[in-house]
């Protein structure tokens, strides 16, 4: 058993649960839970021109021991989710929805909405074989409070795809609140074709879609497709491809880990945004409650001044099933004894507002590039420019001291264009304005005949 324990380490690291910490000033740890989908993703916002956006945690169907739902365990749920600014996908696949009767799910969603009393996005999953009956379930999922219905293909039968196509677009004209498209292939065993997405996309009443398929090629021609798409939202329910996906510009991801400690998203934007030189892995024997228990071993990861989230997002999914692997062989073994956690220095960090992605050019360049590289797409630092968003995904350090206007352009050449500060001035090397893909700087400079 543990044998087979070590190789699912080694072949499923994405679902491996490990822990990581962070050095306060005075040089004691404050520690958080981390659980590794290669990578995790923030809680935050993803696009901030798209209402759908964000961390979607499908969440758990929580059961009572006499067989009910656990109406208190569902609120306690929500409200951790509403804390954190994570929405919550109630009767989905990691809640078993197809599974659950729709009396249980109506039961979680009025606590849900009666919880969460609109700080979130409530997305109500629908899945079956009988129209009618889902859209009967749909109709009692949205009187209970339910913002969006995410829906998958009936699969009894394989559909065509102009099948698809007619019971999405049915959907979408029998809704009162908005739809969004769910594909899931190891599910349904069908895969919903783009070209079939791409027109869906256009209903007025159809705002994204959430794709589990495990296909990069397909998700990267999706992005390619919707991802300046202000009316359609592109959610990747596919946790291992959580990184590529926003790095491509996905509008959010919807990993089921989100379930058991969501906090842990906004902790490593925090080390990149106040420029912490360190950050690292722990592993540790969970207790009942959240964050409990002892600390097994440690290890150390340094952040570089180029590092940005994504960096450590790939760098802690690469390292953790390696420590998970030691940790499980040294308990076995007897080398290993943990450690009570330290209760001094244990502190949480503040959530990430929206107000805070907008650049302050009062602040120094090093705070704006570490701003920058702390939350690089996710959902990106950005200024204002001409009544257009500018999100701001490169930028370098220049030693200056000109006596120039703080958000001046000083400067612009090959290298990029130069920003005054409040201390120093901020080389952008790469944007994406409003609209737009991707670009060197000095190219959107050139575009709009900005010269210095």
């Amino acid at each position: 058993m543990f044998l087979e324990l070590i190789q699912n380490v080694r072949l499923q690291y994405q679902k491996t649960k490990v822990f990581f910490y962070n050095k306060n000033n005075d040089n004691s740890l404050k520690k958080y839970i981390f659980v590794t989908e290669k990578p995790i993703k923030h809680t935050i916002i993803m696009k901030s021109l798209n209402k759908y956006h964000g961390v979607v945690v499908p969440m758990v169907t929580p059961i009572a021991s006499n067989g009910d739902i656990d109406v208190a365990a569902v609120e306690r749920i929500i409200e951790n989710f509403a804390k954190n600014e994570v929405s919550a996908l109630i009767m989905g696949t990691t809640g078993e929805g197809n599974s659950v009767p729709v009396e249980y799910g109506v039961k979680m969603i009025e606590a849900a909405s009666r919880t969460a009393k609109g700080r979130i996005t409530i997305y109500a999953g629908l899945a079956g074989n009988c129209i009618a009956e889902q859209k009967s379930a749909a109709e009692r999922f949205i009187a209970a409070g339910a913002d969006v219905i995410a829906a998958t293909l009936p699969c009894y039968y394989a559909l065509t795809p102009e099948q698809m196509y007619g019971y999405y677009k049915d959907m979408a004209d029998f809704l009162t609140v908005p739809l969004m498209l769910y594909n899931i292939t190891i599910t349904t065993h069908m895969s919903i074709p783009l070209d079939i997405i791409e027109r869906l996309s256009h209903h007025p009443n159809i705002v994204g879609l959430k794709d589990s398929e495990n296909n990069i090629p397909r998700m990267e021609e999706a992005l390619s497709m919707f991802k300046d798409r202000e009316d359609f939202a592109y959610f990747c329910g596919c946790a291992a491809n959580s990184a590529k996906a926003l790095e491509l510009g996905a509008d959010g991801i919807v990993p089921s880990v989100g379930n058991y400690l969501p906090q842990a998203y906004r902790d490593l934007f925090v080390a990149g945004i106040n420029g912490d030189k360190e950050t690292g892995i722990c592993t540790m024997i969970t207790e009942l409650g959240l964050d409990c228990g002892d600390v097994c071993q440690r290890e150390k990861i340094e952040i570089p001044n180029d590092m940005t989230c994504l960096d450590l997002f790939e760098r802690i999914s690469i390292d953790s099933p390696k420590l998970l692997e030691e940790t499980l062989i040294g308990l076995v073994e007897g080398s290993i004894t943990p450690e009570k956690q330290a209760e001094i220095g244990v502190c949480m960090a503040n959530k990430l507002t929206k107000e805070e992605t907008l650049i302050n050019w009062a602040k120094s360049a090093q705070e704006i590039h570490n701003l920058v590289r702390g939350i690089y797409k996710m959902p990106s630092a950005y200024f204002i420019y001409n009544d257009k968003i500018i999100k701001v995904l490169e930028t370098k350090v220049v030693e200056s001291d000109c006596n120039c206007n703080c958000g001046e352009f000083v400067k612009v050449s090959k290298a990029g264009i130069e920003v005054a500060c409040g201390k120093d001035n901020l080389l952008l090397v790469k944007v994406k304005p409003e609209g737009k893909g991707e670009m060197f700087a000095r190219d959107w400079a050139n575009g709009l005949h900005i010269a210095k």
